[in-house]
């Protein structure tokens, strides 16, 4: 895939993925809140976000004094979905939801001995990252610059269908270590989906805001429905629903 791709195959207006792309900046923040990568959006988002509210104070005094004209209903179209676009600094409102869904992820067996295909040159490229994410974990970034060939391919081939097909790999890989009950459990898979997003975006090839983009275009394929039912609550009532699916 070319190195452009990666950064036009994820077309989706920001609304329509708002919420996924809070949850996931606030469960990356819980898991990582130092990382200086983590803290350079937030801020750049402030700033946006004070140069958006400068702008439109502008324009609505502009349009006061302007007569409309047909010209108005040019509107830019949609842009694809950042996460600048939607996040709050600490993204505070999400912090129990995501407390909870580390607590899940902490309780599966993520980071298990498996073998990894890591200097097998003819091996699956997605199911040896899809490997290492459990036995790598927050070593992710060092390892894959250790291997020179994978990172050549991750530079140049990660768009959403790479990582759509990681992720397939990754949950489906955890999952056939928890009991079959268990496997169906939508809680248990975004949790998955989070921490697999989360430990991608540690990567620093690519910008942390194209993962976190596509983890929100990929919760939002698969769990709307429970995206939006928990994250539309209170933080209280999600926390309380949550743990009592838990324990």
């Amino acid at each position: 895939m070319a190195q452009d791709q990666v950064n036009t195959d994820l077309q989706m207006p920001g609304d329509k993925i708002k919420l996924e792309l809070k949850l996931l900046m606030a469960y990356t923040y819980k898991r990582r809140p130092t990382d200086t990568r983590l803290q350079q959006i937030i801020q750049q988002k402030e700033h946006i976000k004070s140069r958006v509210s400068r702008k439109k104070k502008k324009i609505s005094f502009l349009k006061c004094c302007k007569p409309q004209t047909d010209d108005d209903d040019d509107r830019p179209a949609p842009q694809p979905a950042t996460l600048q676009d939607c996040v709050d600094v600490k993204v505070a409102e999400m912090e129990k939801v995501a407390s909870v869904l580390t607590e899940i992820s902490d309780s599966l067996d993520i980071q298990s001995d498996i073998a990894a295909d890591g200097d097998d040159e003819n091996g699956d490229v997605v199911k040896q990252l899809a490997d290492m994410l459990r036995t790598h974990g927050d070593d992710l970034d060092k390892k894959i610059k250790e291997n020179t060939r994978l990172s050549q391919i991750l530079q140049s081939s990660f768009g959403y269908s790479f990582f759509q097909k990681v992720l397939e790999s990754f949950c489906r890989s955890v999952s056939s270590d928890v009991p079959p009950p268990q496997q169906e459990d939508e809680k248990m898979n975004v949790a998955l989906i989070c921490e697999a997003t989360s430990l991608l975006s540690s990567m620093s090839l690519h910008p942390m805001n194209h993962v976190l983009g596509f983890g929100a275009h990929y919760l939002h394929e698969k769990y709307p429905t429970w995206v939006s039912r928990n994250m539309q609550l209170s933080n209280g009532e999600v926390a309380d629903e949550l743990k009592e699916e838990v324990h």
